[in-house]
């Protein structure tokens, strides 16, 4: 990749633990009422409880995961600080698009069942298109487009930086900010006027 072992190897690692974290986000996320229907039919709470049991859970394989971590800083000798507090932020961020994710996809996948099929052939296609196994910056041309369009690259950079000892870029708090708001902004009406049904359709 053009780049010495000692960047490529912590790189490569957090890129991947990120990766795995956003990816259970996602195709659990859309699991989320799917997969506790007996529970939806029988206790009356709301929906988003099933969405914390989801996020929290995938928090724990998370830190799990982090020991790889871990063991690549001491092998490597990277010094993530003082930039690695900004990881706190960073997942605060994550976490809140978990939500409004899973409640999305969710929602959708209860009422449409063949969204389930789609979704981990497209984040499959996801993971080679964002910049984890190889460097944002040498994409070129056609490929560029796929990062910077990418917002997975976004939330990735966004705590593979701070992990790494370098602050994110301002561009990459604007984006990952602004796909919050959007997010949200599409959810909340949505969930709002269909969550009444989600018992009738799972």
């Amino acid at each position: 990749m053009g780049h010495p072992m000692s960047d490529y190897i912590p790189h490569l690692v957090t890129g991947y633990m990120i990766w795995i974290f956003l990816n259970a986000l996602v195709t659990e996320g859309k699991d989320a009422f799917v997969s506790n229907a007996s529970a939806i039919r029988e206790i009356a709470v709301p929906g988003t409880v099933y969405v914390y049991k989801l996020l929290w859970k995938n928090l724990i394989i998370l830190g799990f995961n982090a020991i790889v971590y871990f063991a690549v800083l001491a092998l490597y000798q990277v010094w993530p600080f003082p930039s690695i507090v900004l990881v706190l932020p960073a997942l605060a961020m994550i976490l809140l698009n978990g939500i409004w994710v899973a409640l999305l996809l969710g929602l959708i996948n209860v009422r449409y069942r063949d969204l389930g099929q789609l979704i981990p052939n497209a984040m499959r296609l996801a993971f080679f298109v964002t910049p984890i196994l190889w460097f944002p910056d040498s994409a070129s041309g056609i490929r560029a487009v796929f990062v910077y369009f990418n917002p997975f690259y976004y939330f990735i950079e966004l705590l593979r930086a701070p992990l790494l000892g370098q602050p994110p870029g301002l561009l990459i708090w604007a984006v990952a900010f602004g796909i919050t708001v959007v997010g949200w902004g599409i959810t909340l009406p949505v969930y709002a006027h269909w969550r009444r049904r989600i018992a009738f359709w799972v």
